[in-house]
């Protein structure tokens, strides 16, 4: 299903975009961005831990900072390397948001100023089958085998088939329009 779907599917009151809330008709987003986000963030954070990760596209990233540019409020921060990726903090009133620039959000139109946030503590692995090893001579239900193609070096690998879980979509979120001003007539 993926994870944007699954939010959307089962928790589609945390998922809105400013850019279509009627709540927010006609504003810029200097002007109602920063409420608009604090009151999902005040939802989100309801439920879970105080720590969220959050997929962000580089428009997003922009729309956060045109936010602290005109109240003067949002601070982030560069923080640790976890897992070998750069990502900032943004610690706010309802807890810290791990941000991490995701690649395909800033490389696609319709996603460059989409927000998801995820609780990390909630994901999981789900093996399907057990980490095996292929040799040189095993076959691996290839009728040619890896052994007998005349390769020159060694030709063995390590095979896991497994995925990423997660649940409890109230934990989490998938907002869009940072950075873009609302579209609906007042």
């Amino acid at each position: 299903m993926g994870t944007i779907n699954f939010i959307r599917q089962y928790m589609p009151a945390n998922c809105d975009d400013f850019t279509l809330n009627p709540a927010y008709a006609g504003q810029t987003w200097a002007a109602g961005g920063e409420t608009w986000f604090k009151n999902y963030l005040e939802q989100i954070f309801r439920y879970g831990a105080d720590q969220k990760m959050a997929f962000v596209g580089s428009g997003a990233l922009l729309g956060i900072d045109a936010l602290a540019m005109a109240g003067g409020q949002i601070n982030l921060v560069p923080g640790a390397k976890t897992y070998g990726m750069q990502i900032h903090e943004w610690v706010t009133p309802f807890g810290s948001i791990y941000m991490k620039t995701h690649p395909l959000f800033s490389f696609d139109a319709t996603t460059r100023n989409m927000m998801v946030l995820l609780e990390p503590k909630e994901l999981g692995y789900r093996y399907i089958d057990d980490t095996a090893f292929y040799g040189e001579t095993s076959s691996k239900k290839h009728s040619e085998g890896y052994g007998q193609r005349r390769v020159d070096g060694t030709n063995e690998e390590y095979l896991t088939e497994c995925g990423l879980e997660f649940g409890l979509p109230q934990k989490c979120a998938v907002l869009n329009g940072f950075g873009q001003n609302n579209t609906l007539t007042p």
